[in-house]
């Protein structure tokens, strides 16, 4: 769970999200509040789909009303619910609201928890989810033993321990979760296959088997990192999948090949790729790489020149430069330096692999504007900020 940012809640922390939900908060639920962000913030743009939207939750509310809570308030996503409490009202919203903030904590969906920390809907909940994920490694395993009786805390507590120290992700724990909480499974899922490497065969099995789990995200979130993830080809992963995965994975499958020596392959596996969807730049990424590892830089620079997304523009250019091959000569002086400026300091490899070139081509003018841009950001790469200290070091 991405705690830092969280808002904290006015309610004191309490043990567990039951007892908060039986002791209450300190301050009174902001139904007000919530209801205005909620209009504003999670309308759809579209008034066709907004329509087809308001009918859907008011059917929920409906049902809730008649029949009261129900298994089929877990297949709700927490923006979900969060828009049919402010349709309902009463202690019908309070129920819809403090479910939403459990699911939001599941689907780490930072902007809800804020939100419904703010107006005070989430019962204590955040609280206890923010203390859960800053407990020390060694102290999991036995806050995890003191949830004895409440099946759902006890696996949604198992998932934001996972977030915060993978290593204690036990695979039972994935197999342990009931059919009636996919998105809690699917979640697990998702952090044992990107920290786990190890544990992608017992995932690859769970989601053969409970398919309902796929359905539960959108199925490439889960199959495309499956693939890129394997030891195994991706069409003997996928074997047990057809007609489950989409585009993502099937680039996803491309960088596989790539990553593993074979290009055609994976120029194979893009070509289908519609260009106006919307992996569409992620596969022309691919194809950039892969021509130049097939040594035809021309097409390459071609390819990279169609790419329309900022970030996997900047990501063609620098495989362009990487290979030190002719391509990278058309990339001009000005153009290096543009994307050393704009690079996220998530992305340090870039700005280093800019400077790189430009002091290669002799422009330290360029290269130490860089520098005395971006030497004071946060940088987390120890060498780019030593490469800063040495650009500005007086002659």
């Amino acid at each position: 769970m991405n705690t830092p940012e969280l808002v904290a809640s006015s309610a004191a922390s309490p043990a567990s999200p039951a007892s908060a939900a039986s002791a209450g908060t300190a301050a009174a639920f902001d139904f007000a509040g919530l209801r205005e962000w909620t209009l504003e913030t999670l309308r759809d743009p579209e008034p066709v789909r907004e329509a087809f939207i308001h009918v859907q939750l008011g059917t929920l509310i409906r049902r809730l009303a008649m029949f009261g809570p129900e298994d089929s308030l877990q297949r709700c996503s927490g923006r979900e619910l969060v828009r049919g409490a402010s349709l309902a009202g009463g202690a019908l919203a309070v129920l819809l609201a403090r479910t939403a903030a459990t699911h939001a904590i599941v689907e780490d969906d930072l902007l809800l928890l804020n939100a419904l920390a703010t107006y005070r809907a989430d019962g204590g909940v955040i609280a206890w989810a923010i203390e859960l994920a800053a407990l020390p490694v060694e102290a999991v395993a036995a806050h995890l033993a003191l949830i004895t009786d409440r099946e759902e805390e006890l696996h949604v507590a198992r998932l934001i321990v996972s977030r915060a120290h993978p290593q204690v992700l036990d695979p039972a724990w994935l197999w342990a979760v009931p059919p009636t909480m996919p998105r809690v499974i699917a979640e697990l899922a998702r952090c044992a296959l990107r920290h786990r490497p190890e544990l992608n065969a017992s995932v690859g099995q769970l989601l053969q088997r409970q398919p309902a789990v796929l359905m539960a995200v959108e199925p490439d979130d889960l199959l495309a990192l499956l693939v890129e993830r394997s030891a195994a080809r991706p069409q003997t992963v996928l074997m047990a999948f057809p007609d489950c995965f989409g585009e993502a994975t099937v680039v996803a499958a491309a960088r596989w090949h790539l990553e593993h020596g074979e290009p055609l392959a994976a120029l194979e596996l893009c070509a289908p790729i519609r260009a106006l969807g919307s992996q569409a730049d992620a596969a022309r990424l691919v194809r950039v790489a892969a021509l130049l590892e097939l040594k035809k830089p021309a097409e390459a620079v071609a390819v990279a020149a169609t790419i329309t997304d900022p970030d996997l523009a900047d990501s063609a250019v620098l495989e362009l430069i990487r290979t030190g091959s002719t391509a990278a000569s058309v990339v001009t002086d000005d153009e290096v330096a543009a994307l050393a400026q704009r690079c996220p300091v998530q992305r340090p490899e870039t700005c280093f692999a800019a400077l790189r070139l430009l002091l290669g081509r002799q422009r330290l003018d360029l290269a130490r504007a860089v520098a005395r841009q971006r030497q004071l950001e946060p940088w987390t790469s120890e060498p780019l900020r030593q490469t800063f200290a040495v650009l500005l070091k007086p002659t």
